[in-house]
């Protein structure tokens, strides 16, 4: 079986490709404090972080006390992931675009 990973794509159950993260929870009662946002990393090479709804959403682990950076994770909302982060501040940036869809027809829009 050949499967095409496509953009957006959240997984497959059951011969059933996913890309909202709601159904897959439902369809599959997992997941549910997981979040699908783009981590907006800093680069291909460097996996830092700097998405602010990702901020402090990670889940404490005991014994964890610092990041792979020897940052000092926060104990009670530690960020998701290796590194500890503070993302930009004010952030006023775009985290999805809705409209129009890709791709964009020709035309006068």
């Amino acid at each position: 079986m050949i499967i095409t990973v496509r953009r957006g794509l959240i997984g497959r159950y059951a011969d059933t490709n996913y890309t909202n993260l709601q159904e897959w929870r439902q369809v599959t009662g997992q997941d549910g404090h997981s979040l699908a946002e783009n981590p907006f990393y800093t680069s291909a090479t460097n996996l830092a972080m700097n998405q602010v709804l990702l901020n402090n959403q990670g889940i404490p682990v005991e014994g964890i006390l610092y990041d792979i950076d020897s940052t000092l994770r926060n104990a009670t909302q530690p960020d998701p992931g290796a590194k500890e982060y503070d993302p930009c501040q004010p952030d006023a940036g775009i985290n999805r675009i809705t409209a129009p869809t890709s791709p964009v027809g020709t035309g006068s829009t």
